[in-house]
């Protein structure tokens, strides 16, 4: 275990303030540095701006020979947010094991995890999806849908009941995300105003998801 505590505070600890450059906020359990909690901020310029995704990491007793474990905090949120983040928790990256491509190697570490899962927060996440493309008019009917649904669901639940209904043991970062919401209140104000009219139930099969958008009421 010494081993372990040694490498995160050589390296690991030490990426916690480049870290908030990207948007990405890290803090160790000051009484066990073997787990971690992080928050993400949405991508600004995306359908996940304002975003606030909570997160909590456990370090294996031989890491980094072994890729650390995450789990997404929903918050009592139902649609999953993005086909690589389920509501269970479950986030999918190849270097965690959970996704097919390049696996974890002992010189990676949380932050290259917590990057990754930022990266894949973009305008276009149903094309994370296998066998999904752009080239396929169904599929870009589908994608288009479920924008629709992260967005307006981004904006209900991952701002601004995110923000209010922070988690027990993310409450150290209170400071920090009540900043974030004053920050992007004026932009998300616009994104409602802008779909003020907007009305509609839209399904996604795919994800057994039926949810009713209206911005109005937001």
């Amino acid at each position: 275990m010494n081993k372990v505590i040694k490498r995160l505070t050589k390296i690991d600890m030490r990426k916690i303030d480049d870290l908030k450059n990207s948007g990405i906020y890290l803090e160790f359990d000051e009484n066990n540095v073997l787990n971690a909690r992080a928050i993400i901020f949405g991508p600004e310029e995306t359908i996940y701006t304002g975003s606030i995704l909570y997160f909590d990491i456990n370090f294996p007793l031989d890491y980094p020979f072994s890729p650390l474990k995450i789990k997404y905090i929903s918050n009592g949120n139902n649609i999953r947010i993005h086909p690589n983040i389920y509501t269970c928790g479950k986030v999918c990256l190849s270097i965690l094991g959970t996704w097919p491509g390049p696996q974890w190697t002992s010189i990676m570490d949380v932050s290259c995890v917590l990057l990754s899962i930022k990266s894949l927060l973009d305008n276009n996440p149903l094309y994370n999806e296998p066998g999904f493309t752009p080239k396929n008019i169904e599929h870009t009917k589908i994608s288009k849908n479920y924008n629709d649904i992260i967005q307006h669901n981004c904006i209900y639940r991952l701002y601004n009941k995110n923000s209010k209904n922070i988690p027990e043991n993310f409450k150290i970062f209170e400071p920090i995300i009540n900043k974030h919401f004053k920050d992007n209140n004026n932009y998300i104000n616009s994104v409602i105003e802008k779909n003020k009219n907007i009305k509609k139930r839209i399904e996604i099969p795919l994800y057994r998801i039926s949810d009713y958008i209206e911005y109005n009421r937001l």
